[in-house]
């Protein structure tokens, strides 16, 4: 696992992003598909196009167990967050994925990404998702809805 870390820190070093610590508002994220990471960052320093992050807004089916589906981009903060562009570029990449994966990120999962990624979880054809956080002894597990 620590090897997973260390490949976050180097993705870092690699694309100019500062280390992570106190002063780093953005987040990486790696979601292991074939014995490798495929990479995703927060939307401020991401390679992710706008236009693809509004693609994958209206191809998802956000309701249910939203209420309504959200009115626009700026309503899916999940959207422009490391773990979503992370499994959504791999999807795009790999085509099928497995139906249990893991990710390893540098930041805490925040709230947004909590109620979203069962969502987009869904879309990617992805059962479960385990998350292991920088720092944390217990992985955060998600389940897609269905």
């Amino acid at each position: 696992m620590n090897q997973r870390f260390n490949q976050l820190a180097e993705y870092r070093v690699n694309k100019n992003i500062e280390p992570m610590g106190a002063e780093s508002r953005n987040t990486v994220a790696g979601l292991e598909v074939d014995g490798n990471l495929e990479f995703g960052v927060n939307g401020s320093i991401s390679p992710e196009t706008l236009e693809n992050r509004r693609r994958w807004f209206n191809e998802i089916q956000w309701s249910p167990p939203r209420e309504t589906t959200p009115t626009g981009l700026n309503r899916v903060q999940a959207l422009s967050h490391a773990e979503a562009i992370s499994l959504l570029t791999a999807k795009e990449k790999h085509g099928a994925l497995s139906k249990s994966m893991i990710m390893f990120v540098d930041c805490v999962t925040c709230p947004f990404c909590i109620r979203d990624l069962p969502i987009i979880m869904r879309y990617a054809g992805v059962d479960e998702l385990t998350i292991y956080t920088l720092g944390k002894a217990e992985p955060l597990i998600l389940h897609a809805v269905k």
